[in-house]
């Protein structure tokens, strides 16, 4: 995830990614000193249909006690109410927050460790899904949708709704977007339990998938919304949707 809050991968099934980061973007840039966000999101499918997601987060530590304040800019030029905890930048340092976000049936926190070091504060977070479908389509892992194919195959997508109103920034305006989001990082690594037939990921090999969502790489997605969805085959598979 290199992120977790509104802005990161685990955004709400119906959010409009592209003007929650440019704000989220603008904000950090301001608070935080351009940006030094990372997340990264791990998810990895078993064959017997449980899954276990894991977050590695962090943030300047100096920049910790202004986490909330980027938070409420953001809801505001949102126009937003503000959210529970679990909302909050700075949900992952919490450990109730994390507690009451991941807690539901079939999930178990299995590790959350806070720590300190070379001046960021971190925040690593596993949970185990025993059943991958239901807990997907939950959103508390962010806004997924898990299909099966004609052929009989799985489809894992985001459902990131595009905003026909919406209009491209200006080169001038993507200029200071990728300014501002300079020191922003979000990765997104989906695991299969079989081979990976199509996706929309440039980095994927055999049953690994990679997004990056770094300005200092590819910018693309500070215009565009963003595409996250593979195939993978589901010959000797039978998940069901629910257990």
């Amino acid at each position: 995830m290199k992120t977790n809050t509104n802005i990161s991968i685990r955004a709400r099934a119906r959010t409009n990614w592209r003007p929650i980061l440019l704000c989220a973007a603008m904000a950090l840039g301001l608070l935080l000193n351009a940006g030094c966000l990372y997340l990264d999101q791990a998810i990895v499918l078993r064959e017997d249909g449980s899954c276990t997601v894991t977050y590695r987060y962090s943030v300047p530590e100096d920049a910790v006690p202004n986490l909330a304040t980027a938070q409420r800019v953001i809801e505001q030029w949102q126009g937003r109410n503000p959210g529970p905890d679990s909302n909050d930048l700075q949900w992952c340092f919490s450990r109730p927050a994390v507690s009451r976000h991941f807690a539901g049936r079939g999930l178990t926190l299995k590790g959350h460790r806070i720590y300190e070091k070379d001046g960021r504060r971190y925040a690593e977070i596993t949970v185990n899904a025993d059943n991958a479908w239901a807990a997907l389509e939950s959103g508390k892992f962010g806004p997924f949708q898990l299909s099966r194919t004609a052929e009989g195959d799985y489809r894992l997508r985001a459902d990131i709704p595009e905003d026909p109103a919406a209009k491209p920034p200006t080169p001038e305006q993507r200029d200071k977007l990728r300014a501002l989001c300079e020191g922003l990082s979000l990765t997104l690594t989906l695991e299969t339990p079989t081979k990976i037939i199509s996706t929309s990921s440039t980095a994927a090999s055999g049953k690994k998938a990679t997004w990056v969502f770094d300005p200092r790489v590819d910018d693309t997605f500070l215009a565009k919304t963003p595409v996250i969805d593979l195939t993978f085959s589901g010959k000797d598979l039978n998940w069901d949707r629910k257990k």
